[in-house]
């Protein structure tokens, strides 16, 4: 529903009002609506919590019930002039920055049902005094706002499904210990051996020859995993 009055309104407390307003004339003022967003005191993470609580009720969740939630902070370089929710962030791979995403975004899934949770936006550390809150790393963001709050039924288990951002970070051991599991994408440098089994990792050094055309030349070594 919410998709439905983001399209045919305009992003303002008039445009909301009117998207849920009922036709039975019993619709909420304009002025409820502007205490809920600038007056009222209420928590995003506990009106998501109330919201997963639905969901898990109408979907009948309960013991033995897998639940997914799915968290995405990917990091991808952006084109144009304006994008909602792009910044210039530092890219640690590339040891510079870019424009990329700077919202942390979750939804639930339950077999086959995909049901948006909670989103929370990360702050540079220059710009983290401004909001009055401690800086915090995307990974920091998406364990401590979306994954630690979030209340399961009775019985039902739930497992974190992660990009390769935060594979090896100590992220996934601190949901494990909250008797979770982690499902994470593997980065592309690194391979999973049966146990007891070493391999070992190709690795190139050399120098570049030819800018034109990202040659290189050089040993091949090669590393014990």
């Amino acid at each position: 529903m919410s998709a439905l009055i983001l399209a045919e309104t305009q992003w303002t407390v008039s445009g909301l009002s009117q998207g849920i307003s009922r036709p039975d004339g019993n619709a909420k003022s304009r002025r409820a609506y502007d205490y809920f967003f600038e007056g009222a005191d209420w928590s995003a993470t506990d009106l998501a919590q109330v919201h997963a609580e639905y969901v898990f009720d109408q979907l009948q969740v309960g013991a033995g019930d897998d639940v997914l939630l799915h968290i995405d902070d990917t990091f991808a370089g952006k084109t144009g002039r304006r994008h909602g929710g792009v910044a210039r962030l530092y890219n640690p791979v590339e040891g510079e920055t870019e424009l990329g995403n700077k919202l942390v975004t979750s939804c639930l899934q339950v077999g086959e049902v995909y049901v948006p949770y909670l989103a929370r936006m990360y702050v540079p550390e220059d710009l983290a005094t401004d909001f009055d809150e401690p800086f915090k790393k995307k990974t920091e963001i998406a364990v401590e706002e979306i994954v630690t709050p979030l209340q399961l039924p009775a019985g039902a288990a739930l497992t974190v499904v992660f990009d390769s951002a935060y594979y090896g970070d100590e992220r996934v051991a601190t949901i494990q210990n909250q008797g979770h599991n982690v499902v994470c994408r593997l980065k592309s440098d690194k391979h999973v051996s049966p146990q007891g089994v070493v391999w070992t990792q190709r690795v190139d050094a050399g120098v570049r020859i030819d800018d034109d055309h990202s040659s290189w030349e050089g040993e091949n070594l090669r590393r014990r995993k």
